[in-house]
């Protein structure tokens, strides 16, 4: 910066510097952070992706194994008593036709077992109470704990189909959980709302677990992606999931629903 004496030339010159070595470091450094941390969500999603397609596949099997075990041996018995039947002995053709008719009521039985499963037709037609209650009352037939559910505040709101199933697969991984491990004899599932907010619990007496396990990715993932996918679905839907549990004490899962926000994701 030239400094100049009263004539107006130029009497000295002013030079200021400034070391910016931190500065540059420090600007190295967070552009380094920067592409670390978006490395790391690249990455986190590249698993994420292919849990998901695991778990697709997973699905694909277990449909499968469902079929195949299921119905198609009912109906392969099924084959084989028709051929079996003599019309020549009326009294034995009877006794014959007897079985085939409770053969096909279990193959009607398993067919809507294995749908329902896929999705029950009361979500799609009524709504989420009306799908957890059906849901509660088909499972009830099949193990030997009870199940109840409760809607507390009569919740009937519908929602977005996408947001309706996701809170239901959540539901149905953790009752199926509760089914498989607690070891309860009671299993019941609550709703309530208010104007901002749907609680769904999921509550049993079993086992429980060491809560500390569920603090790493790694548990959610390792655990046969149960957690891992109960805590993707919630989410996306921009919920909340909480997981209380004590070896002994049974475990209580809470889901926390946002209403009326649903306009972000109904076209995911």
């Amino acid at each position: 910066m030239p400094i100049f004496d009263e004539t107006g030339t130029v009497h000295e010159m002013l030079i200021l510097g400034s070391d910016l070595t931190r500065q540059r470091l420090a600007e190295q450094g967070m552009q380094k952070k920067d592409r670390a941390a978006i490395e790391r969500r690249i990455n986190e999603q590249k698993f994420r992706s292919v849990l998901i397609l695991e778990g697709q596949e997973e699905e694909r099997k277990r449909i499968a194994m469902n079929i195949h075990d299921g119905i198609g041996q009912l109906i392969t018995s099924l084959k084989y008593q028709i051929e079996s039947l003599d019309a020549s002995d009326p009294a034995a053709a009877r006794e014959k036709q007897k079985e085939i008719n409770n053969l096909l009521k279990e193959i009607i039985r398993e067919v809507r077992r294995v749908t329902f499963n896929l999705k029950p037709p009361v979500l799609s037609d009524y709504g989420l109470s009306a799908g957890l209650k059906n849901f509660m009352q088909e499972v009830n037939k099949l193990t030997e704990a009870e199940l109840e559910f409760r809607n507390l505040t009569g919740f009937g709101q519908r929602m977005p189909s996408k947001v309706e199933n996701n809170i239901f697969r959540i539901v149905q991984e953790a009752v199926n959980n509760a089914i498989k491990y607690s070891g309860s004899k009671h299993i019941l599932v609550s709703l309530s709302h208010d104007e901002n907010q749907l609680t769904i619990t999921v509550e049993d007496q079993g086992h429980g677990f060491d809560k500390k396990l569920l603090e790493t990715e790694k548990y959610r993932i390792e655990s046969g992606h149960g957690f891992f996918n109960m805590f993707e679905r919630t989410e996306y839907i921009n919920g909340k999931l909480q997981i209380a549990t004590e070896p002994g004490k049974g475990t209580i899962v809470r889901l926390f629903v946002p209403l009326g926000k649903f306009e972000e994701i109904a076209d995911l």
